[in-house]
């Protein structure tokens, strides 16, 4: 009798656990979502002014989307030749990535947001 009830409290907790992990894994999903547009918001944004000296409105940009961030890393803008043109938030070490991730002279070269 005791294994019995074991069992049927064991399945019960196990179906309630995994039902938060799906709900968790829900929530999360829907705000890298979230991000992902206001990423592609942002180079929507800044591709137009993209050639002029003035990077004004470019960090006002990346300033703009930074806030609307719900997992608030950092966010650059890089030219063609990978040189940082504005990052947000501002720091004296950038985290913009290294010249050996060979991923960002990919999507550099597609053009792509």
């Amino acid at each position: 009798m005791g294994l019995y009830w074991l069992r049927g409290l064991d399945e019960r907790m196990w179906t309630g656990r995994s039902a938060a992990a799906g709900l968790a894994a829900a929530h999360v999903d829907g705000q890298l979502y979230e991000d992902l547009e206001v990423l592609q918001r942002l180079a929507a944004a800044v591709g137009p002014q993209m050639g002029d000296a003035d990077l004004s409105a470019e960090r006002h940009s990346i300033r703009e989307a930074h806030h609307h961030f719900k997992h608030r890393e950092s966010v650059f803008l890089l030219d063609a030749e990978r040189n940082v043109l504005g990052e947000e938030p501002p720091g004296s070490s950038s985290t913009a990535p290294r010249p050996e991730l060979a991923v960002v002279d990919d999507v550099l070269r597609s053009g792509l947001p």
